[in-house]
């Protein structure tokens, strides 16, 4: 290797038996077989075979396949390292088989815990390819660094609410409300959104996170996405996660989940809904008089 530094370096590998790449004249992926690829930095400069240029140095990729770096644009780092192998196996049989409302508050870890819990995380997805995570955690000390010392590139989304769910049978849902709470979230949310903006690694985003539809008010999503669109950032929230919260909609507002976002004018392109899984024609909802997937679709929102 030259005397060059690891952001000015060439580096080939060579001869990799597959390469996932961008075809950009057919706009599609392709595979290529017995192909070089070549880096500069954190640039990409060739993918094909026979590379004859300089290089600081090259790895020997016979054996090999090179992909592009997967995307999750959705994840829990600092819970589901403790949740995981849990509540896969467990759902409330009255509650629409989900473990929101009686198995996760059992199973959450404390606030000094979120960060250990972030680094196992990382750990788990560099090692499965994942090379860009959006982290939707609660607001802390410390969490924008800790994602940037991993060398993934992250997209903080920190979560923010103002009623918490909780059930005392197992056959209800009630919510408790704290508008006080749900205004400091939004400040510490706020804060943390900028100081991942600014960080000087270069690969810290993120997006504004009213936590879940149903508990935040119209007038909290709609600040959120002000402040968003302020930042030129991109909101996500869960929405259409569970059976309960569809029919909870319903009975607040007389609206489906995707109808009530676009009804406060939050439903858009620079929205994320995080699970989009109970619209109005899924078997388990049977609501037939909503068109949830085309006003969805037509809205250009996306769904993680």
């Amino acid at each position: 290797m030259s005397n060059t530094t690891s952001r000015t370096a060439t580096t080939r590998i060579a001869n990799l038996d597959h390469v996932v790449a961008w075809d950009d004249s057919e706009q599609r992926h392709v595979y290529l077989d017995g192909a070089d690829l070549v880096y500069r930095g954190n640039e990409i400069v060739h993918v094909g075979p026979g590379y004859t240029g300089p290089v600081d140095g090259t790895i020997d990729g016979k054996g090999f396949m090179a992909i592009p770096g997967f995307i999750n644009v959705h994840s829990h780092p600092f819970s589901e390292p403790a949740n995981k192998g849990l509540t896969e196996e467990y759902g409330s049989d009255k509650l629409g088989q989900s473990s929101l409302y009686e198995y996760l508050t059992v199973y959450g870890l404390n606030p000094e815990d979120a960060g250990p819990s972030t680094l196992v995380a990382m750990s788990e997805l560099l090692k499965s390819g994942v090379t860009t995570i959006t982290d939707l955690s609660m607001a802390r000390d410390g969490w924008v660094d800790d994602l940037a010392r991993t060398g993934i590139r992250a997209v903080v989304c920190p979560m923010m609410r103002q009623g918490v769910w909780f059930t005392k049978n197992g056959h209800t849902v009630d919510y408790a409300w704290d508008e006080k709470a749900g205004e400091k979230a939004f400040e510490a949310s706020m804060k943390t959104i900028d100081e991942a903006i600014k960080h000087p690694s270069g690969r810290i985003g993120a997006m504004a996170g009213p936590s879940q539809i149903d508990t935040c008010r119209e007038g909290f999503f709609r600040e959120a996405l002000q402040e968003a669109r302020k930042r030129g950032i991109p909101m996500q929230t869960h929405a259409c996660q569970a059976v309960v919260e569809f029919y909870e909609m319903v009975r607040r507002h007389g609206m489906t989940p995707i109808e009530w976002l676009d009804h406060i004018g939050v439903l858009g392109p620079d929205l994320v809904i995080g699970h989009g899984i109970f619209l109005n024609d899924h078997p388990q909802i049977h609501h037939p008089h909503a068109n949830d997937f085309e006003r969805l679709r037509d809205s250009g929102a996306a769904v993680a």
